[in-house]
This record gives structure tokens, sequence and C-alpha cells, in this order.
């Protein structure tokens, strides 16, 4: 039996890209399409009509598989081809663990520099409009149906050299790791982008709302972090800056109104710039998934508006910080950049079946945690009967305030519980009273276990009690979802004291 091919109108192409009519009209003229919005037409033809414009009209060159880029052309010939496609990026996300990617103990990636512009402010609440020449959203519909052109070899153009444009004092090594990175990265967010019709639960999961207005403009930003990586420019951060804060692994400045509004980022004509500190090319960072994505995603948001602003005295860092932000402030969460890693991060992960699991019970979740004298220390260990992924642990007195910076594990994989196996977290040396979290995501559900530092037992053999882990959100199902508060609250570095 033949297969159907959907169709497609130019105003659902206008609709997706968030196109205005004037682009809309240059583009079909380019296409050689009727420029009549309501003109429905195969998705094959789209695509066919785009990627023949980008190859023949403007000299592109074509990757000879869909789902394929290619990092490494020689006289019109692919010699090296990475894998691009929303399966892959599903992958991708299986693979990494951003929950260190922002980690507000030991290093802050993102300090935003504001220069104030002028008195005139506009109606705009901030986030740049999307404009789009023929070239652009040729491109942007090709990548939708996982066709990923290169630009011309011996292009000079700004929008056709090979991204990304790089500032002199970018090294040749260094560009190399950018060649591969900030492609992967812009089809990862592509990814994310195709899967938010389908995911609104996990949308308001994370940014809070899930209402037209909220999607709008959460998928005009991510358009917009897409467009920045596929024009961006890489620039070394500047010294000052980066001995300054010598945790910093990259930024973007940021140009504003006098008001706070924000109007545009650091460009560099048409180019998107963003300002990496020497430390993101150590070995620790730049071949590590979490931070060659995390942060480069995280980074593309800036240009659109995001900011990295505190919630309630708190860190904007960070997935439980995130979580209480979305439920709290929606509107904050909605223009919060480590929000939008999260939710990129999560569209691709949770959009494999793979990757979910629907749980039988909300109580029961697949680690549970034990506390054990151990001399005069307390013993903070888990038991997974999966992987964890993002394991974070902390403590709080009886009054709910922190007293020592978090401890991130990263992904656990799974105990042998057959064997009696257990995963070591530590020894600590905490009062009676002192109420420790344990904090994951697996199966694409967020789980939390609570247990309370109790007195030590009198006999050497007593039973050390077990405390399961309860499911705070389901991300993938939304007939799941308990929708609970971590019990943990608001992260307030204010008030960390020493270990």
């Amino acid at each position: 039996a033949s297969s159907v091919i959907p169709g497609i109108s130019l105003q659902e192409v206008a609709d997706y890209f968030l196109v205005e009519a004037t682009d809309l009209d240059n583009f079909a003229a380019a296409m050689g399409l009727r420029s009549s919005s309501s003109l429905v037409f195969g998705c094959d033809a789209l695509c066919a009509k785009s990627v023949e414009y980008l190859q023949h009209g403007r000299g592109w060159l074509i990757p000879p598989e869909s789902g394929q880029i290619c990092t490494h052309w020689h006289n019109h010939s692919c010699m090296a081809l990475e894998p691009a496609s929303f399966t892959f990026m599903g992958k991708l996300a299986e693979a990494m663990d951003i929950s260190g990617a922002n980690n507000m103990d030991d290093r802050e990636p993102v300090v935003e520099k504001k220069e104030e512009l002028s008195k005139n402010v506009g109606n705009s609440n901030g986030t740049p409009d999307m404009r789009y020449s023929p070239l652009q959203l040729a491109l942007a519909v090709a990548n939708l149906f996982q066709v990923f052109p290169s630009p011309p070899l011996s292009s000079a153009s700004l929008l056709e050299g090979k991204p990304p444009d790089f500032g002199d004092e970018v090294t040749i090594d260094d560009r190399s790791h950018w060649q591969e990175i900030v492609p992967l990265s812009e089809s990862w967010i592509g990814s994310a982008l195709s899967e938010v019709p389908r995911n609104l639960h996990l949308v308001k999961i994370i940014m809070g709302r899930d209402d037209n207005s909220t999607i709008r403009e959460i998928r005009k930003i991510l358009l917009g972090m897409q467009r920045t990586l596929g024009e961006v420019k890489i620039r070394t951060g500047e010294a000052t800056l980066c001995q300054t804060h010598s945790d910093m692994l990259a930024y973007v400045t940021q140009f504003t109104e006098v008001d706070g509004t924000f109007r545009h980022g650091e460009q560099d004509g048409e180019r998107y710039v963003i300002r990496v500190c020497p430390q993101f090319m150590g070995e620790d960072f730049i071949e590590d998934p979490t931070y060659r994505y995390g942060t480069l995603v995280h980074e593309a948001s800036h240009h659109w508006g995001t900011k990295d602003n505190e919630f309630q005295g708190g860190s904007p860092y960070g997935l439980m910080q995130s979580l209480l932000m979305a439920k709290g402030d929606p509107v904050k969460a909605s223009r919060n950049a480590d929000n939008f890693m999260w939710l990129v991060y999560f569209l691709n992960l949770c959009s494999s079946k793979e990757n979910v699991v629907v749980p039988t019970t909300d109580t029961e979740g697949p680690c549970k945690l034990q506390l054990k004298h151990e001399d005069n220390k307390v013993k903070v260990r888990i038991q997974c009967t999966a992987q964890a992924r993002g394991v974070t642990l902390n403590f709080m007195d009886k009054d709910k305030v922190y007293l020592a910076g978090e401890k991130k594990f990263g992904t656990l994989q799974a105990d042998d519980v057959t064997r009696g196996e257990w995963s070591a977290l530590g020894s600590f040396s905490l009062a009676v009273g002192t109420r420790v979290h344990v904090f994951y995501e697996s199966g694409c559900n967020i789980w939390e276990a609570l247990a309370i530092v109790e007195k030590k037992p009198t006999t050497a053999h007593a039973v050390k009690p077990v405390t399961p882990s309860k499911m705070l959100h389901s991300l993938a199902d939304a007939s799941r979802d308990p929708n609970r508060l971590p019990e943990s609250g608001i992260w307030v570095p204010v008030d960390i004291g020493a270990e």
C-alpha cells in the first residue's frame, strides 16, 4: 500500500516559524511557489523546493544522507559525517547529565554585562522580532525535515560563511572543537522545538504555563536560539572579566534600555557573539557533553532576552530551582536561561520512548535513601533499581536553613539489589534533626527522598530505616503527575554555612 504524504500550507510554515507576511511572500517567490497562504502542497515538495534552492540557487552543499551533518568537505565531497537526526538528539540527551552545567557552588558559567542604549523604549516586550531572508527560511525548512546543508566552500558572504565564525584571537585548535559543537547544538534546539506541540505538559512543568501566549513566546525564543547558533561568532572573553570571575565559562553581553528593557545581545555585523573564557577550553569542560552543549544552549538564549536573576533570594541555576521558579513565578521562569536549557534537554530526552518509564506508584521511586551512623558521622547512601540522573544531595536544619553546599553526583547506574549493593554519597557530621534530601530524575520522572537524622541507636544491630522517594513530576505522563513541590524549598546561598 502506498503511504500518504501529509500536506502543508505556507500559512502553516509561517505559524511554525513565526514568519511575517512580507518574509513569507519573499520565500514563496524564491522557491517558485504560489504565494497564497492557503494553498496546500506535499511536505516532500516543500522540502525538495527548499533544498533545490539552497543547492542550485545558492551553491550550498547537501550531505549524502538526511539526519547527518557533514563536518568536513573536500572538493564538494563529504569526508566526515556526524549524526544529527531527532532520534540521535534524544540519545545525545540520554548520554548527558546537565545537572552540573551551571553549578552555583563552584562555577557560574553565565554573567551578563549590560549597557544602556537610550531613553526611547518601544512597545516590544524585550524579545527581538524574528525576520527571515529566503535563505534563512529555506535552511530552517530543510533542517525541520532533518536535512542539514553546509554553506559554499568558497563563500565570503556573512550568512554563507561556515558556521561558526571566529574572532582572530580564537586558535585553530579551538576552532575545530566549535565547528563540531555548534551545528549539533543548533540541531539539538531544533529537535526540541519540534517536540513542543506534543509535550505541552512538560513545557508547563519547566516553564509554569502552557497557554497559547506563553507557548508562542517560548517557541519564539527557541527559534531565536537556533538562529543564534546558526549565525554565531565565537570570541574570547575579556581578560579582566574572565579573571575577575575565575569560574566563568562563557557569557553574552546584553544591551538594554535605561529602564532595563532588553534590546539585543552583542553582535558583530549580523553574527551573534558568544564570548568564551579560557577555562572552557580545558579538557574538563570542552570534552564533556554536559558543558559542550548545555552551556552553549544556555548562552544562546541570552541573545533573546533571558536572564540569570535570583528567585526569592536563591540562585537561578539548577533543575530544582527551575522547577520552583516555574511553580512560584511562571513569568520569571519563561525568561530564565536555565529553564530553557532544561526544557531543551528534557524535550529531547523524553521524546524517545526508550527513556520513559511509567511508574506503578508515585510514592515508591526507583531509589531509596538510608542514613547510617558510623563513628561520629552519618553515612548517606542510596539504592537504585534503575539509572538515576542529576543525583543531588543537600542538607537543611530543622528550620529549613541550608547547612552546606549541595553535592552533585551526576548519573548513577542501577545497583545490584540482589547482592545488597548500595551507592555511598558520603559521610558527614550531621546534628540530630538535620534534613537530608536526595533529588534525581529517572525515566523522565523527577523524584525526591527526605530523611531526618535521628539519635544514634543504642544497639549496634538496630535496623536502619529506609526512606522511599516520592514523585514530584512525571514529565512524560500528564495523568500521573502529582505536581508536588520539592520539600527542600528554595536554595538560598546566603544561608549556606560551613559543612
